[in-house]
């Protein structure tokens, strides 16, 4: 569940829990009665509701209150859902530029040539590497491998959080809105084109 709030571009690690309170507040902002919500939850006072779950979002489009425009409340709603939904063109992965950069770290080139350091000097004094199980060096490089594991699989998740950062952080508003309202993607991006008829 963590790993998938990731991928929707959540900036909190996403729990069990945050279900429990999204469907409390959603069920809420129903206008569902005290003594269904309370049997819902399994609670008996609804202070432990206001306590825990009460929503503090503003729920109405104060722009076009106060413009005197239609509400968009409904755009605003399916925008607030749209880190549920799989963007096709969500990053599923790092590509391989991308997994380069981030294991040519130098800490980490450092522990591949410690590791390397150590395979030549087991090689050097045994004829195969496991020969050498029972070797001090044998130990320490089977260390430094499991160090090496461990920083390239950290390396590789903080590229990938960046790379989500930066997805979610160029999402194009326009292009939400006009998927919303179920225009053509390039026909609703499509700036007017403007006609002149001339006389012939």
């Amino acid at each position: 569940m963590a790993r998938l709030g990731e991928r929707a571009g959540f900036p909190h690690r996403l729990k069990p829990y945050c279900l429990r309170r999204d469907i409390a507040t959603s069920l809420a902002d129903t206008g569902i009665n005290q003594p269904q919500l309370l049997q819902i939850l399994g609670y008996r006072k609804i202070e432990t509701f206001q306590k825990h779950y009460q929503s503090t979002n503003i729920v109405v489009d104060i722009q076009a209150t106060f413009l005197g425009s239609t509400s968009k409340s409904d755009i605003i709603k399916e925008i607030g859902k749209l880190c549920l939904r799989q963007d096709p063109n969500l990053p599923r992965s790092l590509i391989i530029d991308q997994k380069l950069q981030a294991r040519n770290q130098p800490e980490l080139q450092q522990l591949e040539r410690r590791r390397d350091a150590l395979t030549q000097g087991l090689r050097a004094q045994f004829a195969k590497l496991k020969d050498g199980a029972a070797a001090p060096k044998f130990a320490q490089r089977q260390n430094v491998i499991g160090q090496l594991y461990r920083g390239r699989a950290r390396a590789e998740k903080e590229n990938f959080q960046r790379v989500l950062r930066e997805f979610h952080g160029t999402a194009d508003l326009n292009l939400m809105v006009s998927r919303l309202e179920g225009k053509n993607t390039l026909e609703g991006l499509r700036p007017p084109v403007d006609f002149v008829f001339k006389e012939r």
